[in-house]
């Protein structure tokens, strides 16, 4: 509103400047002016259109935030920050909390028996989820490494995923060595992208912390000593440790049949 009227004010004001020697015309243009002027809403008047232009927009950004954030994501009045939606599931006396699939040697196999002895996918996703899968990518290393989750079973999880009614799937993890390397040659992007997940890399501008609570048990018999870890290597001695360093420097430590590319230690 106010440069409509800043640019009407001008063009006025240009017409009286050029019709100042034609006779007539310069009148009528200051009686044009003046009803202008007249027409002009007042200050109060105007702060309170604006006032009400505010109120409409307001009301609107609240409407449509409450469309959009129907399952959580709300901000908290108090600490302004994400309300996270709590994604438990309720135990039940008649499943394990925990099921291991080892008979078989199909990955394939194995993760749908693992997922349908804890009660199916359905259990966990519901109809339009949005899904994140976090395997391990840390490394950049082939299947036959072991280093990271089979991507068979990545994408079998991914189907399953999707089989229980989710909307959407994302794939990713925060690699240790380089991520597109390590997505890669760990065939997890290829497996994931072909099961119809979205594979995300990381990138430090998508991250932020956020307080999620609770409580992580660490659980198993109490350990003996202290223990040391350096890159792969973890052993009660540091002597042990940088002997492990010279001999795989050495390539002393064996090789995998197939496998030709060798991995320096990290610096």
């Amino acid at each position: 509103m106010s440069v409509s009227c800043g640019w009407w004010t001008r063009r006025v004001w240009c017409v009286s400047t050029i019709a100042r020697g034609i006779p007539g015309l310069r009148e009528r243009t200051k009686n044009r002016n003046d009803k202008a002027m007249k027409e002009s809403p007042s200050r109060r008047e105007a702060l309170k259109r604006i006032g009400a232009t505010a109120a409409v927009a307001v009301g609107a950004g609240a409407l449509a935030t409450l469309r959009w954030d129907r399952h959580g994501q709300a901000r908290e009045a108090s600490s302004q920050r994400h309300a996270i939606k709590d994604f438990r599931v309720p135990p039940r006396t008649d499943l394990p909390t925990m099921a291991v699939a080892k008979r078989g040697t199909d990955p394939n196999s194995l993760t749908r028996a693992a997922i349908d002895a804890l009660g199916g996918m359905s259990r966990f996703v519901a109809k339009g989820d949005v899904v994140t899968i976090k395997p391990n990518v840390g490394w950049d290393r082939s299947p036959m490494h072991a280093a990271n989750t089979n991507p068979e079973v990545v994408a079998s999880v991914v189907r399953a995923c999707y089989e229980a009614g989710a909307k959407h799937v994302i794939v990713t993890d925060y690699s240790c060595n380089e991520v597109q390397r390590s997505f890669q040659r760990s065939g997890i992007w290829k497996a994931a992208y072909e099961a119809g997940a979205e594979v995300l890399l990381p990138a430090e501008h998508q991250f932020r912390t956020v307080a999620v609570g609770g409580t992580v048990l660490i659980g198993g018999e109490p350990l003996d000593g202290y223990r040391f870890m350096w890159w792969n290597f973890v052993s009660s001695r540091r002597e042990r440790i940088e002997q492990a360093k010279q001999d795989w420097v050495a390539q002393r430590m064996g090789t995998i049949p197939g496998e030709t590319e060798f991995i320096p230690l990290p610096e």
